[in-house]
């Protein structure tokens, strides 16, 4: 179980860590923790972090090379405010899927 899952890999500005999973292994584990985003101001490297309660849902099941099973997708939603303004895409798409394989960085 991940204690962190990066969205924004290039970069690594947004994505939920301190997490504590709920039935990990089943068709659905669900996870509460921090998401973190570094809002880029004036630009990403002198930019700043700032951390909001949110939720993670892990769904659906892929079997990686290795033979191992991991969740695909992974969405999101924050508790209380986001840090997203409303017509951000971080709000109408709160979802990433990981997939196994050569530079993929599968949920498991």
């Amino acid at each position: 179980m991940p204690k962190t899952v990066v969205f924004a890999c290039g970069d690594g500005n947004f994505g939920f860590d301190h997490l504590t999973w709920v039935a990990w292994g089943r068709a659905r584990a669900v996870a509460l923790g921090s998401g973190y985003l570094n809002h880029c101001r004036p630009y990403c490297t002198a930019g700043h972090f700032t951390r909001y309660p949110a939720v993670l849902i892990a769904t659906g099941s892929q079997r990686c090379p290795n033979g191992q099973r991991a969740y695909l997708t992974v969405t999101y939603a924050f508790i209380g405010r986001s840090p997203f303004p409303p017509r951000a895409s971080g709000t109408f798409h709160p979802r990433q899927n990981f997939r196994c394989g050569k530079g993929g960085a599968a949920l498991r």
